[in-house]
């Protein structure tokens, strides 16, 4: 009989754990019913996410393709502005000869009087005075004719040093010299001591004051156009394909890009001379 125990054990037993994997089958079932919903609902969901990313995608691309274009076509305009730019102080420069300015006072306080535009130059003005012939360079001009005449402080710089490299050519010897400083029509020697050293600094800081100063005024001008064009029937600015709201924007930062720059030159200045009257300029 010692068999039949063992078999009636074993089947005991096995009733036992037929009960738990029922037991376990039970609430197996009961979870997948509870949470068959939901993986229903998400797999819509993943669905309907998989349908918008292809979509967005294809948004992407068409954005791309778009902002392609775009950047081709402000290229264009900035590079058919710069010609017109060009052509336009080119025929600015030679109207002005022989116009008379009367008084001329530079930003150092020297004042020419009786002065006559000789000829207008990137680097600024050869004119006559009472007193004879003297060449100004645009950093000792005031903002209003900087605007006027569209000079730039990097196109000046660059006309400078191609004179100084010119004359070098001629004369090899001034190459170890420092370019002399022309005022009121003589040549001074070049500075020798730390005192005329620091007044070259100062006009070179006023000059940088100068020219931000100028490149607000004519950027708060465009961007006064461009906020006035936009609130017209006309979606884009005449002859161009960019809107009036678009160049609103690209004017918007161009000025504010100007007064920070026009902030850094005055912090500059100030460090130097804190009292300089250019830095009441705005």
């Amino acid at each position: 009989m010692p068999e039949a125990s063992v078999l009636e054990s074993d089947l005991q037993a096995g009733a036992k754990d037929l009960y738990l994997l029922r037991t376990r089958h039970e609430q197996s079932a009961q979870h997948l019913a509870e949470w068959e919903p939901l993986l229903l609902r998400t797999a819509g969901t993943y669905a309907a996410t998989r349908n918008q990313l292809g979509r967005l995608q294809h948004r992407q691309a068409d954005l791309a393709g778009i902002r392609k274009q775009l950047q081709e076509s402000i290229q264009a305009m900035e590079q058919e502005f710069a010609r017109y730019q060009l052509k336009y102080r080119e025929r600015l420069w030679a109207a002005a000869a022989g116009q008379q300015l009367g008084k001329l006072t530079t930003c150092a306080g020297h004042e020419y009087r009786e002065v006559v535009i000789v000829r207008v130059t990137a680097v600024g003005f050869e004119i006559r005075h009472a007193e004879g012939t003297a060449r100004v360079q645009t950093q000792d001009l005031e903002p209003a004719l900087w605007e006027r005449f569209q000079w730039h402080q990097t196109q000046a710089s660059a006309q400078l040093h191609q004179e100084r490299a010119l004359q070098e050519a001629a004369n090899p010897a001034m190459a170890a010299t420092p370019p002399p400083v022309t005022h009121s029509g003589r040549t001074l020697p070049a500075p020798q001591d730390d005192a005329e050293v620091a007044a070259k600094q100062l006009q070179e800081l006023r000059g940088s004051v100068w020219t931000w100063t100028a490149q607000v005024a004519l950027r708060r001008a465009e961007r006064n156009q461009a906020n006035q064009g936009s609130r017209r029937m006309q979606p884009s600015v005449p002859g161009s394909l960019e809107t009036w709201q678009s160049r609103d924007s690209r004017m918007a930062a161009a000025l504010s890009h100007a007064r920070a720059n026009l902030s850094a030159a005055k912090a500059e200045l100030a460090g130097v001379a804190p009292q300089d009257p250019c830095l009441q300029m705005k």
